[in-house]
């Protein structure tokens, strides 16, 4: 290094070199010079702070400015001329902007800007920031700050510095993430709006203020106050099922057909107890076949399915209707949610829907919830609703119900809890805490999964359970497709 430039650095750093007795290697380090020219920095030092004079060139870049240095501070006017390979005249940039691009380029905070960042952000090339940070030893590592800043600036200043441009590095951060937030919400808004809302619209506008029931049943009156539960779990509508292949057809018209005619089987077959004080009805519960605009059920498993999700929804919400309006006409009906795992968000769809279609009309009451499990008291009767895809063990779901429900569990003598998920009936008691649970049998046949596991034997079916305001369940009643 020539005499004038090793004159400069020291005439730059020396105070800091002499106050602080730098080695050698933290000379080399502080200037961005050889480790052979860190002595000589120091001795001019030493002659600088004696009062010699000593010619520097500080103020003329051209006197300070070698070809064989990479690079030149000037203090005066703030302006850092580099010495670049492959460029034929010497680069002069501002010294704000070398400090930007040091800070920038360092992992202070974690998350250091690229080489194509910093040349889009400061708005050079990517070799030329390349060099300029080669030429300075600068490197993710470093200190976000140039060897110039350090020397003029006390340590506190350093530590302030360094502190707030941590702190604006985290805001930065916060901030960043709430966008992909505000990203993945409006997405998920959008996939809803496109695949749920735009068909729940279509299904209900233009519709009367009161849908029209069918006829009133003539009914006898029943010896006892009694509630029917129509353990509709399961249907599956939109399944596809090729009969050839699973030994059984499926696909939403033999559903539909299906379940009106089982319906109005039960309910002649129900009306001959009497009227029921109310019909309670599940939604959701696996009703629907797929949960999505892709196929799939809500633990995205792809389906066979007879038709799109927009189809399947729409149809399902008309059918869904029709089998309330069959059942208005015995009895007020109350429609309860029941989360399957083939239509977790689309059976929540189903309930609000038909919660604005039936608002306002008196016999029919939908309950607007969200929870996994739901319960109904009636009389002494404390009734507990849930699929069973995942708390499923009997004893499990009554220690449950005690501890969701623990004053009406005092209150009722007789507890039980309906699942559905398996397709096939069965009936489970937990002795110590007197809860009977009754697994619902399914209209819905074996498709290509079932077929392929071995599950044909069940007998498609839609159960009604009567219950006793006082004596708890009074009757079973059974409806079964034609064959």
């Amino acid at each position: 290094m020539i005499e004038t430039q090793i004159a400069w650095h020291a005439e730059q750093y020396g105070e800091k070199i002499l106050r602080q007795k730098l080695n050698n290697r933290r000379i080399s380090t502080l200037c961005r010079v050889s480790i052979e020219d860190a002595p000589k920095i120091r001795e001019y030092a030493k002659r600088i702070a004696a009062g010699e004079k000593v010619e520097s060139g500080a103020g003329d870049t051209s006197a300070a400015y070698d070809t064989d240095s990479q690079y030149v501070y000037n203090a005066q006017t703030d302006t850092y001329v580099f010495n670049l390979s492959g460029v034929a005249t010497p680069t002069v940039l501002p010294g704000q902007k070398i400090r930007d691009l040091v800070q920038a380029y360092a992992s202070y905070d974690g998350s250091p800007a690229t080489l194509n960042q910093c040349a889009r952000t400061f708005k050079m090339s990517r070799a030329v920031v390349r060099k300029i940070l080669s030429a300075m030893n600068v490197t993710h590592d470093s200190l976000p700050f140039t060897g110039e800043y350090i020397a003029s600036a006390t340590d506190d200043q350093l530590s302030e510095d360094a502190f707030q441009m941590r702190q604006a590095a985290i805001m930065h951060r916060i901030e960043r993430e709430k966008w992909k937030d505000i990203q993945r919400n409006s997405d998920k808004w959008v996939s809803f709006e496109e695949h749920v809302l735009r068909a729940v619209v279509a299904a209900v506008e233009d519709r009367p203020d009161v849908p029209a029931r069918v006829t009133q049943y003539e009914v006898r009156t029943s010896d006892e106050p009694f509630v029917a539960i129509i353990g509709l779990s399961d249907l599956h509508y939109g399944k596809y099922s090729d009969a050839l292949e699973n030994g059984a057809a499926a696909d939403r018209n033999i559903t539909e057909k299906e379940l009106t005619e089982c319906t109005l089987d039960l309910l002649g077959k129900i009306s001959k107890m009497g009227r029921p004080e109310k019909i309670i009805v599940p939604i959701g519960s696996d009703f629907l076949h797929i949960d999505n605009g892709a196929g799939t059920s809500a633990r995205g498993t792809l389906m066979d399915s007879d038709g799109t999700y927009a189809e399947i929804l729409a149809g399902g919400l008309d059918l869904m209707e029709d089998h309330i309006e069959m059942l208005r006409g015995l009895a007020p009906v109350e429609c309860i949610l029941m989360s399957g795992n083939h239509d977790r968000d689309s059976g929540i769809a189903l309930m609000l829907a038909l919660e604005g279609i039936y608002r306002g009309v008196d016999d029919v009451n939908v309950r607007r919830s969200y929870k996994p499990r739901e319960y109904v008291e009636w009389g002494n009767n404390l009734i507990g609703f849930v699929h069973g895809d995942g708390v499923a063990k009997t004893a499990k779901l009554a220690g449950l119900m005690a501890r969701e429900e623990a004053t009406l569990w005092g209150k009722c003598q007789h507890k039980t809890i309906y699942t559905g998920h398996l397709h096939f009936e069965k009936t489970e008691t937990s002795t110590e805490l007197g809860v009977v649970r009754r697994q619902l049998p399914s209209l819905s046949g074996p498709d290509r999964w079932h077929n392929l596991k071995g599950f044909i034997d069940a007998d498609k079916a839609l159960p009604a359970y009567l219950h006793g305001a006082e004596s708890g369940l009074m009757s079973i009643m059974y409806a079964y497709p034609t064959k």
